[in-house]
């Protein structure tokens, strides 16, 4: 029969010569379930399958497959390194070869094929060749989903997803929640802590959704990337149905082991940062950074809690912090993290109050290129507040700030003497904008 009616031939005429090839599917459903989902495109004669001995030709059905910049289907490298491979097409696994296909002809000359993958649903794990936890990594994100880490089967793809609900302020998430709908459900925060990180956890994904009034927070111990933060601690999901899915899996050109974080509610999510203040405001409730994007616009928010600290009054532009400890910043504008930030608010919750000798509530933001302690005196007034109270906001739409500054609360007046805060809670937000290149 004609090459081009034969099946997985590409299309368009070709000549004819009379053969005849066997489709060799697995029984049933031994490598995919029922709803895995397919792509085609070209697979390129000159392929060969290394592990088929003998026969080299044939590429074999669970063989797993890249596809290059020019679509092209290629057998999925396993051997090269991302450096090697500079455009990473041999590198980046694309999908499953669902049958074995031929590819010379009955004269042994090479011949493309049309072939369809697996791209994603449920796959079974033991009959893909070549996977390794990079590519494993990428099709689960793709959608891929095996047998052996889903304890629902092919159940969850014709199901509605297993949850479990936590109605108390605290759960260890396990492997064996993998494929499940981890529900928060508390009138206060509800703090979700995932699992420690190894190899064996790679392809285990969760989705957490918030549905409580006190949100949930995810802690992930440094390991998480979300939305281009690479060493965020945790996130929030402080709204009701705020929902993220988060993948164990390999990142980088050097693979380095992440918990990697899919907004699945249309909102942004808010990455709690690693501490960002100096040892001058290590006071009772240290400062809390947090970083989220929308529409582009990197937004970083500092949460800082006066109890504790200290001001001195003997002039304006001094510095707010721990009595004679150095590195009073409450943290630092870095454009890589920060962008270039053209908007700040100050905002404040809790009015300023008194613990012992006397205060001020005029309590401003400050800059400075070098590392301040407490009664130092900054060199920049970013925003004058004025004396802010509870509910007030005060926005600087043209905010005097340098590169690697660092950022501090200081003194609006001289009305202080060496006085201690017992309560008094502010929001320093920063707008900014990474610069683009193309």
């Amino acid at each position: 029969m004609p090459i081009g009616s034969m099946p997985f031939a590409t299309p368009g005429p070709q000549g004819q010569i009379t053969s005849s090839e066997a489709q060799v599917f697995f029984n049933g459903y031994g490598l995919a379930g029922p709803l895995a989902k397919m792509t085609t495109g070209t697979i390129d004669g000159a392929i060969r399958d290394a592990g088929n001995t003998g026969f080299t030709t044939t590429l074999r059905a669970g063989l797993l497959m890249s596809i290059t910049s020019a679509g092209v289907c290629e057998a999925y490298d396993v051997d090269a390194t991302p450096v090697a491979d500079t455009d990473g097409s041999s590198r980046i696994a694309g999908g499953i070869l669902p049958v074995s296909i031929r590819m010379t002809d009955v004269h042994g000359t090479d011949l493309d094929r049309w072939g369809p993958l697996f791209a994603s649903g449920l796959i079974k794990r033991s009959q893909v060749k070549n996977l390794n936890k990079e590519a494993e990594a990428t099709l689960v994100r793709q959608g891929v989903i095996f047998d052996d880490k889903n304890p629902n089967g092919a159940a969850m793809l014709v199901h509605p997803l297993s949850f479990y609900e936590e109605d108390g302020t605290a759960y260890t998430i396990t492997s064996t929640d993998n494929g499940k709908l981890i529900l928060a459900n508390n009138a206060a925060l509800v703090t979700l802590t995932l699992p420690t990180l190894t190899a064996a956890l790679v392809g285990l994904s969760y989705d957490i959704m918030n549905v409580g009034a006190g949100g949930a927070l995810i802690d992930g111990a440094s390991n998480i990337i979300n939305d281009g933060s690479i060493l965020a601690d945790q996130i929030e999901l402080p709204g009701i149905g705020d929902r993220v899915r988060v993948l164990a899996g390999y990142v980088g050109a050097t693979p380095v082991l992440k918990w990697i974080v899919e907004d699945l509610s249309g909102g942004t999510g808010v990455v709690d940062l690693p501490a960002e203040h100096g040892a001058g405001w290590a006071v009772d409730i240290p400062p809390k950074t947090s970083r989220r994007y929308e529409n582009g616009t990197i937004i970083t928010e500092i949460k800082v809690d006066l109890d504790g600290a200290h001001v001195t009054g003997t002039a304006a532009k001094d510095v707010i912090g721990l009595v004679g400890t150095a590195a009073s910043q409450i943290g630092r504008y870095v454009v890589a993290t920060y962008g270039i930030v053209y908007r700040i608010e100050m905002i404040c919750i809790v009015a300023p109050t008194e613990e012992t000798a006397t205060i001020t509530q005029d309590i401003d933001l400050g800059a400075d290129d070098g590392l301040l302690a407490q009664d130092d005196s900054a060199d920049d007034v970013v925003i004058d507040t004025a004396t802010l109270v509870a509910g007030e906001t005060v926005i600087d739409n043209v905010p005097a700030l340098t590169a690697n500054d660092y950022i501090y609360l200081i003194e609006g007046d001289t009305a202080a003497t060496t006085g201690e805060y017992s309560g008094g809670q502010f929001i320093v937000r920063f707008y900014g904008h990474p610069v683009w290149t193309s």
